[in-house]
């Protein structure tokens, strides 16, 4: 019987996988990590391929590509970096997503693209679903987005803060990459930020953010906590019935 999707997320993220180290602890590593991959496949397959792509190929013409980048994960994953590792394959996994998509493009207009240089034909792409999603899902992303702008306006004037917009911007960090055309006005969104780590797999953690502003990481972890707080009785039923990829836990 397939665990449910929270504590699939619970089990992964949690895994001693990430904790045992030790040559004498490589049986015990190997054993967890063939648990942790059956869950992770459970995961990707039955909870959170579908709502991020919506391409015509399922996840099994995809699953010997998704295997892989688990297996890439699993081996350059950093724990202290303070994010959570499914943050990470996620991230990874669109990544192969997108340029997967983006070489069938080129196949398929080759000819059309030779034929006019000027002519650019291929979609600005930041993330499969933007290619995927039909207009209701880019819709309701927009409401989210319009209700986190909203609750962060609701703040202190001295709160909004560029520790504030990164911190924001880091828990947020996939979902925004996931929304199409992007609107560049969000005053919760640090931009820069933003634009430094799209292409890059390793984004700044929590921690380091910390670091900069000289804050505690548990006084981090607390602000981003009762922020999305104030935003869960809004967004939860519109994640659940449209099945966003979106945690406001």
């Amino acid at each position: 019987m397939t665990k449910s999707k929270e504590q699939l997320e619970n089990d992964i993220n949690n895994s001693k996988y990430f904790s045992v180290s030790g040559e004498n602890m490589e049986a015990a590593k190997q054993s967890l990590a063939t648990k942790l991959v059956l869950d992770i496949i459970d995961y990707v397959k039955y909870y959170w391929y579908a709502g991020v792509s919506r391409s015509k190929k399922s996840y099994y013409e995809n699953e010997p590509e998704i295997y892989m980048v688990i297996m890439d994960c699993l081996r350059t994953f950093n724990a202290n970096k303070g994010f959570p590792f499914m943050h990470y394959l996620k991230r990874s996994i669109k990544r192969v997503l997108v340029r997967n998509f983006k070489e069938r493009k080129e196949d398929k207009n080759t000819l059309l693209f030779l034929g006019n240089e000027d002519e650019n034909i291929f979609p600005s792409l930041r993330d499969e679903s933007e290619i995927y999603e039909d207009k209701e899902i880019s819709q309701r992303k927009q409401e989210i987005l319009e209700i986190i702008e909203l609750e962060y306006q609701n703040l202190n004037k001295n709160a909004q803060t560029k520790y504030r917009k990164m911190i924001l911007t880091e828990e947020f960090f996939d979902f925004l990459l996931s929304v199409e055309n992007l609107n560049t006005d969000y005053s919760f969104i640090d931009y820069d930020m933003l634009n430094k780590y799209s292409n890059n797999k390793d984004l700044i953690s929590k921690t380091d953010i910390a670091a900069m502003h000289n804050k505690l990481i548990q006084r981090v972890s607390a602000d981003v906590r009762i922020f999305k707080e104030r935003l869960r009785p809004q967004l939860r039923d519109l994640i659940k019935k449209y099945n966003i990829d979106f945690d406001c836990e």
